[in-house]
């Protein structure tokens, strides 16, 4: 029966353990255990702790990476879809009625319609938006890491 041992401590002690099994097998050889194939590491040591399988790992992590996949899926995924929806019905931002479904008919007015300068300005407003919006994050980030990245009086140098 195998022994519940909290994940944070079973993975220090299979790796100490396993350090110390490659180092110094029982015979004396580095590298080696007794009847074990020349060459080949044999993980059989690890497994006291109940998880010496990918299979029984593969979900180890889940609750710390969980909240961050909801974070990106409603920040960046939800936004999307709900745009490419929108696309297919008649819906103003300043209105008070809920979204009209009427298909490819926006598509359809786009691509067929005869004033061309207008769409042509439609676009260079939509540009002037993204650029802006993107050189700005940019800024904002390269900023916020430059400020990160040096070294604070009060904090003890890292061991980079």
């Amino acid at each position: 029966m195998p022994i519940h041992v909290p994940p944070v401590v079973a993975q220090r002690a299979r790796g100490d353990l396993l350090k110390q099994v490659m180092q110094y097998g029982k015979d004396g050889q580095r590298g080696q255990r007794e009847g074990s194939h020349p060459g080949r590491r044999d993980a059989t040591a690890i497994d006291w702790a109940g998880s010496a399988h990918p299979a029984n790992r593969s979900l180890d992590g889940f609750p710390i990476y969980c909240p961050s996949i909801i974070l990106l899926l409603a920040i960046s995924i939800f936004p999307l879809i709900w745009s490419v929806y929108l696309s297919f019905t008649r819906y103003r931002v300043t209105g008070t009625l809920a979204p009209h479904w009427v298909g490819l008919e926006n598509y359809r007015t786009i691509l067929t319609e005869n004033d061309l300068y207008d769409n042509w300005h439609q676009f260079q407003v939509t540009a002037v938006i993204v650029g802006s919006a993107v050189g700005l994050e940019f800024l904002l980030g390269f900023g916020l890491a430059l400020l990160l990245v040096r070294q604070f009086p009060d904090v003890a140098p890292s061991s980079r």
